[in-house]
């Protein structure tokens, strides 16, 4: 079993997991709105090592699609934080502007090339639209197997405009916790991030690629491999090169 694989490998760590939920079931919180727990693991860290409370926590959530189902944020937002959601599809993103009025929603999708607009590929669950072809492709193929009631059809391809992430961080600043889930682009808008200029404390992105290639990019700039869940992977910056700017 490797690093990457064992998502919860040390006995401290599990300490303050456990801690951390036992707080959240004693304020009778909803446990986590997440697909597999990462908003908690995110809340455990910023909490129970940074010892920020809720209102001193800030995020940035790359395509946040539905404002609290399978949602990296939602519950951070429940418990007093506060950031910037940003979703390229029209009807997702009017969702969150009414759901969440004490975050900033962005209409928009994050650059990923040279580009100020590309083709968002809608499909009939909005949690799978994607600007990507292949993976819009991938995703019609893999759902040929589920359920009939599951199945995806590709509703409609709109035009979508674009901004760069360094341009957001540079408007919102560094968000204690970076969520990016675009289906398929998440590397790549990682790799467009000036980490000689912004650093998120903990990052959070799916695994479209192979978490050691994740680690080469973030590694010299401190980061460290956290965990692994089925869909994702989080790396955090060590307590001493946090900033509280």
């Amino acid at each position: 079993m490797t690093k990457y694989t064992n998502v919860f490998s040390l006995r401290a760590w599990k300490r303050l997991i456990r801690r951390r939920l036992f707080s959240l079931l004693a304020r009778r919180v909803h446990l986590s709105y997440s697909a597999y727990g990462e908003d908690l693991i995110a809340w455990a860290y910023l909490s129970g090592v940074a010892r920020l409370t809720g209102p001193e926590i800030r995020y940035i959530d790359i395509g946040a699609a539905d404002p609290i189902h399978l949602n990296n944020t939602y519950l951070l937002s429940t418990l007093g934080a506060h950031g910037v959601l940003i979703e390229p599809d029209p009807d997702q993103a009017a969702k969150l502007h009414s759901a969440r009025p004490d975050d900033i929603t962005v209409n928009a999708g994050i650059a990923f090339d040279d580009r100020q607009s590309a083709t968002l590929i809608r499909f009939n669950s909005p949690v799978f639209n994607t600007f990507s072809e292949s993976q819009a492709d991938l995703t019609l193929m893999s759902s040929k197997s589920w359920l009939p009631s599951q199945r995806l059809t590709v509703v409609d391809r709109i035009e979508v405009s674009l901004i760069p992430i360094n341009k957001i961080l540079e408007e919102h600043g560094t968000p204690h916790f970076l969520s990016i889930d675009t289906e398929g682009l998440d590397f790549k808008i990682l790799k467009s991030i000036d980490f000689s200029r912004f650093c998120p404390w903990i990052i959070c992105m799916e695994t479209i690629v192979e978490p050691s290639d994740i680690e080469e990019l973030l590694k010299p700039y401190g980061y460290q491999f956290t965990c692994r869940t089925p869909e994702n992977v989080m790396f955090i910056l060590p307590l001493r090169l946090w900033s509280r700017s």
